[in-house]
């Protein structure tokens, strides 16, 4: 998460992610503007996302599985707000 520091292991992960998503005070995530570029099983997303005031650059590594794709990546950090109109959100991986 922007300003903490890197989370190892899924463990970590999902408990940050849980207390993260219960958080009644917490704003929405949206994503914007997303480029995929797809190797074999494996899908990488750069896009913006908007947190209430804040956009942030993230980068998103997905490997496809036979139940889907799964996040196995994330990294993201504040940045300025692109150019181009962040009004709709991208569509997810399917």
């Amino acid at each position: 998460h922007p300003g903490w520091p890197p989370l190892l292991g899924r463990e970590a992960v999902m408990k940050s992610w849980s207390a993260i998503l219960a958080n009644p005070q917490q704003q929405p995530v949206s994503a914007h503007a997303a480029v995929v570029e797809l190797h074999g099983d494996t899908a990488i997303v750069i896009c913006y996302e908007t947190v209430g005031q804040f956009t942030l650059a993230a980068t998103n590594v997905f490997v496809r599985e036979q139940a889907g794709w799964k996040l196995v990546h994330h990294q993201s950090g504040e940045t300025q707000p692109p150019q181009t109109d962040l009004a709709e959100p991208e569509p997810t991986l399917q």
